[in-house]
């Protein structure tokens, strides 16, 4: 047995052999008092530092505020804490089991009134976290335990009291991405909202037995939080319980309940019958709307993700043509030494390359799409390699087009990486080797098309390199 005597001179005793919980934070052992009475201590390693100690320590700061709470009946409070040897000791009740435990062992078995029963005491504990200013942000069933017979919140060690300023200390971002709000994945925003979320997961949990996101990474539970449309609950719950839970679990904050206060409120009506069939029509249709609004939100927050990878896919693009084009510049410069001239334009919109000397001007240009590629093959720039040179009767900075060299598109395959195109195209009953790039889009566009299709035209790939850039410059010198 192992002794620990807390801040205020108590005296508890736990066994390392008797391990009652694991998390992240810590391991929890079954305990007594001095008077024999079972109690839980758990034991956080919390390493050298100030700092290591001012986060492991949230979770005894958050339950000296619970305790001086008004409402407190469904959260887990303390018994006493201490602090030595860059361990952090605390004594709670000892519960008699886990939500998680109870959805294991019984979910199937358990009566409906039941359930309603236990997300009424989960959403009460989260009412009177909100009380004081309380987000708990890692709702789960291992963090609801039934102490005395009733159901409580516990495990604060991430929580977050809104009434601080933020400081390194918050533990922003961390959780259970099993049950993390679509708005704290993305932004890190904690709200009482937020809570509602993790509690919808939990309902869905607790209601079916399975939950509604199965991951099973990081990466892919991120983007079904945000993306995915949870399976539809069972059609033989009662309506008003699918739109309860619908609601809960939209993906964004403003279609949840106002506060758990609201969610008590409506947890105590699924169970009594809809006094008409209007009330009843009315109901589902409130429902399909709730469920069409959050698969536009996820629609939309699918094409967001979508439009971030393609910008950032876009930008790699240009920065790896910059370095194709600055290796061939090395290659030239010992050639024409300081009658030589490299140039490029900024990248916001596109971006051109001026490869130059004397009169002899080489420019490599390329566009972006309009939107965003229908297919991994669709190119995510196009673009084109003329040459030519610089005549005085011309405005600064334009050459006579002698030669359109070659297309060039920027294309993404399968394992998503992309690369840079020399294209060269045959069309029927034309000599048209280099498009315009607006021609090129279309062409590309046509390619692309469903369906059956005769084109008018094929096209032959190479992989862009250095080496083509100066054996397409050596031309235009050979032309001249």
């Amino acid at each position: 047995m192992k002794t620990v005597e807390d801040t205020n001179g108590v005296v508890w005793q736990y066994d390392e052999h008797s391990v009652v919980g694991r998390g992240g934070a810590g391991i929890v052992y079954r305990g007594h008092a001095s008077d024999g009475s079972s109690v839980a201590v758990k034991v956080v390693e919390i390493g050298s530092g100030s700092l290591a100690e001012r986060i492991h320590s949230r979770e005894i700061e958050i339950g000296r505020k619970l305790s001086a709470a008004t409402s407190r009946d469904h959260l887990v409070l303390h018994h006493g804490f201490a602090v030595a040897d860059e361990t952090i000791w605390i004594v709670m009740p000892l519960a008699s089991e886990s939500l998680r435990e109870r959805i294991k062992n019984s979910a199937g078995s358990m009566p409906l009134a039941e359930k309603i029963d236990i997300l009424c005491q989960i959403a009460s504990g989260l009412q009177q976290l909100a009380e004081v200013a309380v987000v708990h942000r890692d709702l789960t069933p291992g963090n609801v335990l039934l102490v005395d017979g009733r159901w409580c919140l516990t495990d604060f060690g991430i929580s977050r009291d809104l009434s601080e300023r933020t400081s390194t200390a918050t533990r922003r971002g961390e959780g259970t991405f099993e049950y993390m709000a679509p708005e704290y994945i993305e932004r890190g925003i904690a709200t009482a909202k937020t809570d509602l979320y993790s509690l919808g997961i939990v309902a869905y949990e607790l209601l079916t037995g399975r939950k509604p996101f199965e991951g099973p990474d990081t990466e892919d539970f991120h983007r079904q939080h945000l993306e995915e449309m949870p399976p539809p609950l069972p059609e033989e719950l009662p309506i008003l319980l699918h739109r309860l839970v619908g609601r809960l679990l939209s993906k964004e904050p403003s279609g949840r309940h106002a506060d758990a206060r609201a969610v008590i409120e409506a947890l105590r009506k699924v169970s009594k019958p809809l006094a008409s069939p209007v009330q009843e029509s009315i109901a589902v249709t409130a429902r399909r709307i709730d469920e069409e609004t959050n698969a536009k939100h996820a629609e939309q927050a699918r094409r967001d993700r979508k439009r971030r990878e393609v910008e950032d896919l876009r930008k790699q693009a240009l920065f790896d043509l910059d370095d194709i084009v600055a290796e061939a510049a090395e290659l030239l410069r010992p050639v024409f030494e300081d009658q030589f001239v490299y140039e490029r334009s900024p990248f916001d919109e596109g971006a051109n390359w001026r490869v130059i000397w004397n009169e002899y001007v080489m420019v490599l240009a390329v566009e972006f799409g309009q939107d965003m590629p229908p297919t991994p093959t669709y190119p995510l720039l196009a673009g084109m390699i003329s040459t030519g040179r610089k005549r005085s009767d011309l405005p600064k900075g334009l050459i006579s087009t002698d030669t359109l060299v070659a297309n060039l598109v920027y294309v993404v395959e399968k394992g998503g990486a992309g690369r840079w195109l020399r294209r060269l195209w045959g069309i029927t009953g034309s000599d048209e080797k280099v498009l315009s790039v607006a021609r090129l889009w279309q062409l590309v566009d046509k390619q692309h098309e469903p369906g059956p299709k005769v084109l008018p035209f094929i096209s032959e790939d190479e992989p862009l390199t250095a080496d083509h850039i100066v054996s397409d410059f050596h031309t235009l010198l050979g032309s001249s």
